[in-house]
């Protein structure tokens, strides 16, 4: 039980200063949600010009991979290609799911991101860093189709990669 106060004490701080972005919900599904309020930051993105397969989200700071042809390989091969990426500089690494679920554009149903993503694969499902808690084997997903979340696929299947830095 400590352990788990621990980690929700961590997560709270880790999370503390990140920037809230709307998420363009507006019907309200239940009193509190995100259609009652609508509050965080407008989205905000822009191609680089210097790097055309980069786009910048100016809410988060964050700069993302946009490449014209999607890869598509395992978690591990996933990982090993984003940390070996050179394109507008090095630091370049698999984002966390929490990451990847501030591109989901709740308001959008087929490709839930903004048009700015001009290079989306074709199921839309991509890998993320964060572990599924109850099995090591497994890792956190998210679906830009209908602004899907998915929760977790095992490691060794495939799926398409967005890299972050």
């Amino acid at each position: 039980m400590l352990k788990l106060m621990i980690l929700s004490l961590l997560s709270l701080l880790l999370y503390a200063d990140a920037p809230v972005v709307k998420t363009g919900q507006t019907t309200i599904y239940k009193a509190g949600d995100d259609g009652t309020y609508r509050a965080g930051l407008n989205r905000s993105y822009s191609r680089n010009s210097y790097a055309l397969d980069v786009v910048t989200d100016h809410a988060t700071g964050l700069q993302w991979q946009d490449d014209a042809n999607p890869q598509f390989m395992t978690w591990s091969a996933a990982r090993t290609y984003c940390t070996q990426r050179n394109v507008n500089g090095t630091g370049w690494r698999l984002p966390t799911k929490r990451e990847l679920e501030t591109l989901v554009d709740y308001s959008q149903s087929g490709s839930a991101i903004d048009a700015t993503f001009t290079n989306m694969a074709g199921n839309y499902t991509y890998w993320s860093s964060t572990p599924y808690r109850d099995d090591t084997t497994k890792v956190g997903v998210v679906t830009y189709h209908n602004g899907y979340s998915q929760s977790h696929k095992s490691k060794s299947d495939t799926s398409y990669v967005r890299c972050v830095k």
